[in-house]
């Protein structure tokens, strides 16, 4: 059987993310991408602890494949988040992804920008559905608060300058991190964007 090069695996317009239980037991932050039909393309790991925990996408299923993208973080916080995205493969800086900290605090905002220009950005579906979770409103209710915080889930809306959806990103009902990035046939994003984001998007929230 052929298996798909790293481009056409970057052409996905539907794609998964779920995260590896077995990483819990590295202390890492370990996800699976997979395709439309649930096979794993590449695998992300993220160290938990350090000043700077870089990212790195490796083609396959584990962390023994080759790096293709090396997402740098630039910051000591997510919260200040700024990163830069580089193709392993040739050194070549993809893009950077920012996100503005206030704006974020109601409704979460990640920034992709390459060469200084704002080509897209991601935001929050619901702004009440943001402050209950990114403060955990509902976990001060006794027994059944801590379930029902569970149903706040992470939706992201992906929409370019001027205001043209083109994309979502959504969580998924299960115990563990599960989601589903669906794209358009308009991207204005290189696809190595669109994957760094995806990991970005729940790393990046402590999900």
């Amino acid at each position: 059987m052929i298996q798909p090069t790293v481009e056409e695996k970057l052409t996905k317009r539907l794609f998964g993310v779920k995260q590896s239980t077995r990483s819990l037991f590295k202390f890492q932050a370990g996800y699976y991408i997979t395709d439309e039909n649930d096979n794993v393309m590449f695998f992300a790991k993220r160290d938990r602890f350090g000043f700077h925990r870089h990212i790195r996408i490796h083609d396959g299923d584990s962390d023994h494949g080759p790096i293709i993208l090396i997402i740098k973080d630039n910051t000591i916080s997510d919260s200040w988040g700024h990163f830069t995205v580089i193709d392993q493969r040739d050194g070549q800086v993809v893009g950077h992804l920012k996100r503005k900290f206030f704006k974020s605090m109601f409704r979460e905002t990640w920034d992709r920008d390459p060469n200084e220009q704002v080509i897209a950005y991601a935001q929050a579906k619901s702004v009440p559905k943001t402050i209950i979770r990114k403060f955990g409103l509902l976990r001060a209710i006794p027994i059944v608060g801590p379930i029902l915080q569970l149903f706040m889930r992470l939706h992201f809306e992906l929409v370019d300058p001027k205001g043209q959806k083109f994309g979502e990103f959504s969580r998924k009902a299960t115990l563990r991190d599960r989601y589903v990035m669906s794209l358009g046939d308009y991207v204005p994003l290189d696809p190595r964007l669109v994957i760094a984001s995806a990991i970005l998007f729940d790393t990046g929230e402590s999900r």
